[in-house]
This record gives C-alpha cells, structure tokens and sequence, in this order.
C-alpha cells in the first residue's frame, strides 16, 4: 500500500512539474506585438486595423469623454475662470462652458440632464450629439450634424464648432463658435 501511494505522490508530483515547465515554456514562447495582431474596426468605427491602435483609439476617447463631459465654468456669454461654477443660476437653457483645460463648448439642458458639446472635437462630439438626441430626430450633411427635441437643438460642425438653441416663452437662447471662442445671445421671437 505505501508502494502505491508513493508511486501515486511521484506521478502526481511529476504531473504538476510537467504541466509548470510546460506552462512557462508557452509562456516564453508566445510573444506578440499588439501592432501585428489584426483587429476588425466594422462595428466600432474606429479607423484602426490592429489591436494596438484600437486601444489607442478607445483611451483617446475615454480621454476625450471625460474631458468633454466636466465643464467647469459657464456663462450666457464668454465663459471665462471667473464665471459661476453653477450653471443653475444663470436663469437660461443654453449657455456656453469652459473646461479645466481651457477648451470651451456649449451646454443645454434637455430633461433636467445637462448636455454639453466641446468645441474642435467633431468626432466624439458626432457620436455625443447621436447618444443624447433619439437618432431620428438627427440630420447629417456634409458640413454639421444637428439633433432636436422639443424646443431644443444642438449642432456639431466638421471644422469644430458647435452650437445649441433653447427656446423659453418668447426668447430664443443661442450660443454657438465665434472667431474660436464660444458666445451666446438672446433674441425675442416674433409670435
């Protein structure tokens, strides 16, 4: 009995070795560029051909939404470090944001959600504006994409603008890309 049990303890022993030393040898044996393994870019949208690019691709984005969505600053106006924090006091549905890095856009706010759109960033901004909008109320051409609902509407321009209009009552409220900075103004409508 202690002859097999020890024969048992040998092969088991032997076994475990036999798969560590085989495991390690894989191991060591399996080494692949990220640049030289092909990724299918179809249902993604990225312009990336192989796993390397596509995780460049998604940390770009992952970048650019957290960047997009954190506006600091806002004012019916040129936003600037000195504007309210709280986009709730400006009294208005739309107005236009300064981020932390210094790049500016525009806010709306559509069922209570604040909804911002940073300028010279088309791409994300496309697929932003698709996101918040149901995607049949959006238009494409070849120079913006615009999305409404109600009485709000935003737009994201291929050469980095962006612009959103909120109507209140008798005013319409716009702010939009003016000489690279945002601006918005105020027009009463005629009813």
């Amino acid at each position: 009995m202690n002859k097999a049990m020890a024969c048992i303890k040998k092969n088991i022993c032997g076994f475990i070795v036999g798969v560590i030393v085989a495991g390690s040898i894989g191991v060591y044996a399996i080494n692949i560029s990220s640049n030289n393994v092909t990724y299918d870019n179809t249902n993604s949208g990225s312009s990336s051909s192989n796993v390397k690019g596509a995780i460049d691709d998604l940390y770009d984005q992952a970048d650019n939404c957290i960047t997009t969505k954190a506006p600091k600053y806002f004012e019916f106006g040129v936003p600037t470090t000195s504007s309210t924090q709280d986009y709730t006091t400006l009294d208005k549905n739309v107005f236009a944001a300064l981020w932390e890095s210094g790049k500016s856009g525009v806010c709306t706010v559509i069922n209570d959600q604040l909804i911002c759109l940073q300028m010279d960033n088309y791409e994300v901004e496309k697929k932003h504006i698709k996101e918040v909008f149901s995607s049949g109320s959006c238009t494409e051409n070849d120079t913006y994409i615009e999305c409404q609902e109600g009485e709000a509407g935003c737009r994201a321009y291929k050469d980095g603008g962006v612009s959103c209009l909120g109507n209140a009552g008798y005013l319409n409220f716009y702010c939009f890309k003016e000489n690279s900075t945002m601006n918005c103004i105020e027009e009463e409508l005629d009813i």
